[in-house]
């Protein structure tokens, strides 16, 4: 089995079908410009119905899943946890979680453009922005606790948003900052403006030179690959983004896990 790292890998284009195919990939990797140089007008739109038609049977079929996948050989754990089956890339479907949500985010959202973020100051409540996001949240984790838990009950979650600022306050401190961005809070701050949309030079404008690219090796993690390996999938993951344990060391404790598993 091959296991990857979990970041952004230069391979998309190569990974086998999913909800989209290579093609698609390849395509939505271009610029705009660089998509007017590759492709024709009838090419471009027809790439992009295709890309529309199979999103939305992505999403049917995600939930065709939760009626059907019991009744087949197909075990989640395999997907999200073990990675026993051959081509399951687990280490990296844990990373990909967040942005699979938030893509259901925008969809959710998509017919509210209306529904704008009006204010970002102290006591703000972001409830009612968000009223369709929870209410289908809320309908998932009670269909949840039905199917799975044999639990029946009323499901209600409270959004609270601390820290908020605009994207824009955090790239006038980035210019005004004599010295570059490193550790943790370059990785976080990194995060934030690639999520944001800005593009990788300007990122890289904004940070500076990383000051872990000077030849100085970085910190071992305290943490042994044993112990490592006998956390849950998901402390593993908080470790990795605060910070406290390389990529390296999470690949690590991964492979262990399954080595221990197989024993």
């Amino acid at each position: 089995m091959r296991v990857t790292r979990g970041e952004k890998l230069a391979d998309d284009e190569d990974r086998p079908r999913g909800l989209l195919s290579p093609a698609d990939r390849r395509y939505l990797n271009f610029s705009h410009e660089e998509r007017l140089d590759e492709y024709t007008r009838p090419a471009r739109r027809k790439r992009e119905d295709a890309i529309e038609e199979r999103l939305n049977h992505g999403v049917i079929d995600l939930d065709f899943l939760t009626r059907t996948i019991d009744q087949a050989q197909i075990d989640l754990d395999d997907v999200f946890t073990t990675g026993k089956s051959p081509g399951v890339d687990f280490p990296r479907i844990q990373m990909s979680i967040p942005g699979a949500l938030r893509l259901l985010i925008r969809g959710i959202l998509a017919d509210e453009r209306n529904r704008q973020i009006k204010g970002y100051g102290f006591g703000y409540d972001f409830s009612d922005e968000l009223r369709p996001v929870t209410n289908q949240f809320e309908t998932s984790i009670e269909q949840w606790l039905i199917a799975q838990q044999q639990i029946i009950g009323d499901v209600e979650l409270e959004v609270s948003v601390d820290n908020r600022r605009t994207v824009e306050s955090l790239i006038e401190e980035l210019e005004a900052r004599q010295t570059a961005v490193g550790g943790e809070e370059r990785d976080k701050k990194n995060e934030i403006l690639e999520c944001a949309g800005i593009g990788e030079e300007k990122r890289q404008d904004l940070l500076g030179e990383d000051p872990s690219n000077d030849g100085v090796e970085p910190a071992e993690s305290s943490y042994s690959t044993e112990e490592l390996a006998a956390l849950p999938i998901e402390g593993l993951g908080e470790l990795l983004q605060r910070g406290v344990i390389t990529l390296d060391a999470h690949t690590a404790a991964l492979e262990k896990k399954l080595e221990n598993n197989d024993s």
